[in-house]
């Protein structure tokens, strides 16, 4: 059992330590760069260092693993590194972010020659993941969550959500350089279990479709209807669970995609007593605990959709997914 916790601390501590990486833009032998040459150094066998020049797109401390004969630093996150020209790679080291070894080129480096490495970073973001039914298994790369909230660094990553009687989901989430909601609505098997699946504590209401809470609000999709003259309208109940009153913004760039990959954007927005066509922002006085309704109607929606796939409500600031909604 001890050893068991050991290997779990173990892994949770390198998780938090290498809670960032490096990517590398350019790594190139850098002809115009005379640094090596009307600066040189001398490595313990009294032959010319080769120099590692660095840039970071973020300003971060950089050290090098090998042994350094000379760092001069340039710039914020920019640096020059002295190195023996025999070293057959070299490892990159910065406080938080994973170590990044850049292989020598096929001729080995250089003595008294420049070499010119450009960095991109890549820094943990928070992710929410909403699931209906509540007490699903949520695995991200194959590790179990216990919570529905967690860091994940910017990429592709590999979802599976599971629940006994359900239909598993199967997603590659794509995680940018910004905090990030997803909901999912999971799916009866039609198979009829022999006992009736578990209860789910803080379950939306049977008014609603869907609920998700994120960035101190709540959404509760009310309804998901076609109407007779070819729209579709979705109402969402969203309540501000802040303390403060807040401005909230629906960027015209709201849109859904059907069960067939069809896009459908710039609906008529309304919020309270508000309105807005294709072209115009809708800004909104959200009042502390008080639930406003919001309306989306979208245009030239064919009889054949009929399942919301993905519905991106767009604000200023962040998008917020709900996925799985049937038209009725």
């Amino acid at each position: 059992m001890k050893f068991v916790k050991c290997v779990v601390w173990f892994l949770m501590c390198t998780v938090l330590l290498w809670g960032r990486s490096f990517t590398v833009l350019e790594f190139r032998e850098l002809k115009s760069d005379f640094k090596a040459q009307t600066d040189p150094e001398l490595d313990m066998d009294m032959n010319y260092c080769s120099v590692l020049r660095v840039e970071s797109t973020r300003a971060v401390e950089i050290s090098l693993k090998e042994k350094t004969y000379k760092t001069e630093k340039i710039g914020p996150g920019k640096f020059y590194f002295y190195f023996s020209s025999r070293e057959k790679s070299v490892t990159l080291q910065s406080h938080n972010y994973e170590p990044l070894t850049i292989e020598a080129p096929e001729q080995g480096f250089k003595p008294g020659i420049v070499y010119f490495l450009r960095l991109d970073t890549h820094d943990d973001v928070d992710v929410s993941i909403q699931v209906n039914p509540q007490n699903a298994n949520i695995r991200i790369d194959g590790n179990l969550w216990a919570q529905n909230t967690g860091k994940l660094t910017p990429g592709n990553h590999a979802l599976e959500i599971t629940l006994e009687g359900y239909e598993p989901i199967h997603e590659t989430l794509q995680i940018e350089n910004r905090a990030a909601v997803f909901n999912y609505t999971m799916t009866p098997k039609t198979t009829v279990p022999d006992t009736p699946p578990p209860a789910t504590p803080s379950a939306p209401s049977s008014e609603s479709v869907s609920a998700v809470k994120a960035y101190d609000f709540s959404f509760d999709v009310l309804s998901c209807n076609r109407m007779p003259d070819g729209k579709v309208m979705i109402k969402i109940q969203i309540t501000n669970l802040s303390p403060e009153d807040r401005e909230l913004t629906i960027h015209r760039n709201t849109r859904f995609y059907d069960d067939q990959g069809r896009e459908f954007g710039s609906p008529v927005r309304t919020i309270g007593n508000k309105e807005a066509t294709y072209h115009n922002v809708l800004q909104h006085r959200m009042i502390s605990q008080v639930p406003t309704l919001l309306t989306l109607t979208f245009n030239d929606v064919p009889q054949s959709a009929k399942t919301i796939s993905l519905l991106e409500l767009v604000t200023q600031e962040w998008i917020l997914p709900f996925r799985g909604l049937p038209i009725k």
